[in-house]
C-alpha cells in the first residue's frame, strides 16, 4: 500500500489535503441544493471514493515500510473492538458536525463559520494535547493564536461581502444584530426557534438557535481526531509502523462508515429546519449539480486520507492544526473567481491579513512536525 514513509512526505501529504479540503466551499456553492440533499451526495461520494483508493492506493506494493500490506488483508484481520469503534464514532461526529454547520450556514451566512471553526480547533486541539502532548507546546499555541486570527478577519471580510450584498438587495433582514431579542421583520412569524418566511415557504433561523446549533455542530467537528489519535496509540519500539488501525486505509473506510451512519440524522434535521418534507432538497438536483457534489465528496475524501496517512509520522495535534488550515485555499479561490470584485478596500485587507495569518501559521505548526 501506499504510505507516508518519513515526516516530509507526511507534510507534503497535509499540504495537499489542504488544497482538497479547502475546495469544499467553492464546490459546494457550484452544487447548490439543500443540506439535506448535499448530505447524501457527499457521503456517499466519499464511501465511494474510499473503495477505490482502498483497491488501488492500499492494495498496490511498495518498498517503503508498511507497503507490503494490503488492504483487503489488513481490513479482514481488523478486530471489532474499542479503538475500531472510536474511529466509526469519530466519522460519524464529523459527518454531523460539517453538515450541520453547514445547514445553519444556509440561515446565518459567514457569523456561523468562526464560532463552529473556534470550537472544533480548540477542541480537537485540547483533547489531543491531552493524549499525546506536544513536541513544543509554545510553537504550537503561535500556531492556533493565528489560525484564530486567520478565521476572525476572514469571516469579518465575507460578512462585510453579505452586508453590502443584502444592502444593494434592500434585504435588511440579512442584517439582523445579534441580539437574541424577538424583533421580526414586518411580515414575518416565529415558530419554534424560526421565522417563517413572508411566502410561507422555508423557514429562517433565528440567530441565538443558529448559534446555538453551531457550538454543537463545532463540538461534533472537535472530537474526530482526537478519536482517530485514541484509536492509533504511539507504536512501540520494533513494532509494525502500520498495523491494525495505523494503516490509513483501513482508517479510512472504517471512519466513512461512520460518516454515512449520519445521513438519517442530517436529512431528518434539514427538513425541520427548512420546513420541507425529506426529500425536498432533491427536488433542484440536475445533473451538473450532482456532478459537483460528488466532486466535493471525492476530494473531501483524498484529503481524509492525507491526513490518515501523514498523522502516522507527524504529531496527531500538529497534523490537525494544519488541516484546519484549509481555508486559506478558498479565500484564494473566492478572490480569484471575482466573488470579492467591488467590495471595500478594507474588506480586502482583511482577505489578505487572513491569508498571510494562515502562511504563518502553516510554517509555525511545519517547524515542530
Amino acid at each position: 500500500m501506499f504510505v507516508a514513509p518519513t515526516k516530509e512526505i507526511g507534510l507534503i501529504l497535509l499540504t495537499a489535503g489542504l488544497f482538497c479540503w479547502g475546495s469544499w466551499p467553492a464546490l459546494r456553492r457550484n452544487c447548490a441544493v439543500e443540506v439535506g440533499a448535499f448530505c447524501p451526495i457527499n457521503v456517499v461520494s466519499q464511501l465511494l471514493t474510499s473503495v477505490l483508493l482502498c483497491l488501488t492506493l492500499g492494495m498496490c506494493v511498495t518498498g517503503e515500510a508498511g507497503g507490503d500490506v494490503r488492504f483487503v488483508d489488513a481490513i479482514r484481520e481488523q478486530p471489532l473492538d474499542l479503538r475500531a469503534g472510536a474511529v466509526f464514532l469519530g466519522g460519524f461526529l464529523l459527518g454531523n458536525g460539517d453538515h450541520i454547520g453547514a445547514l445553519v450556514m444556509e440561515h446565518i451566512g459567514s457569523l456561523s463559520y468562526p464560532v463552529y471553526a473556534g470550537v472544533a480547533l480548540v477542541g480537537g486541539n485540547l483533547f489531543n494535547l491531552l493524549q499525546v502532548g506536544t513536541p513544543n507546546l509554545g510553537r504550537l499555541l503561535v500556531g492556533l493564536s493565528l489560525i484564530l486570527f486567520a478565521i476572525l478577519c476572514m469571516a469579518w471580510a465575507v460578512r462585510q461581502k453579505e452586508g453590502a450584498e443584502a444592502a444593494e438587495k434592500g434585504v435588511q433582514e440579512a442584517l439582523l444584530p445579534i441580539t437574541g431579542e424577538e424583533g421580526l421583520v414586518e411580515g414575518t412569524g416565529r415558530e419554534g426557534g424560526l421565522e417563517k418566511g413572508e411566502k410561507g415557504g422555508k423557514k429562517k433561523l433565528s440567530v441565538h438557535v443558529a448559534l446555538t446549533m453551531c457550538v454543537m455542530a463545532g463540538c461534533c467537528g472537535s472530537g474526530w481526531s482526537p478519536l482517530s489519535t485514541y484509536a492509533r496509540p504511539d507504536v512501540e519500539e520494533g513494532g509494525d509502523d502500520y498495523g491494525g488501525l495505523h494503516n490509513p486505509y483501513v482508517c479510512l473506510f472504517i471512519f466513512v462508515l461512520g460518516e454515512c451512519c449520519a445521513i438519517p440524522g442530517v436529512v431528518f434535521l434539514g427538513s425541520k429546519v427548512n420546513g420541507g418534507g425529506l426529500l425536498d432538497g432533491f427536488k433542484e438536483l440536475t445533473g451538473r449539480k450532482l456532478l459537483w457534489g460528488c466532486g466535493c465528496g471525492f476530494l473531501i475524501n483524498l484529503g481524509y486520507l492525507g491526513y490518515f496517512a501523514s498523522s502516522v509520522v507527524v504529531a496527531p495535534n500538529v497534523a490537525f492544526s494544519i488541516a484546519s488550515c484549509n481555508p486559506l485555499l478558498s479565500i484564494v479561490i473566492d478572490w480569484t473567481t471575482g466573488q470579492f470584485d467591488g467590495v471595500e478596500r478594507r474588506t480586502k485587507v482583511a482577505l489578505a491579513a487572513s491569508i498571510a495569518l494562515y502562511g504563518a501559521a502553516i510554517a509555525t505548526l511545519t517547524s515542530i512536525a
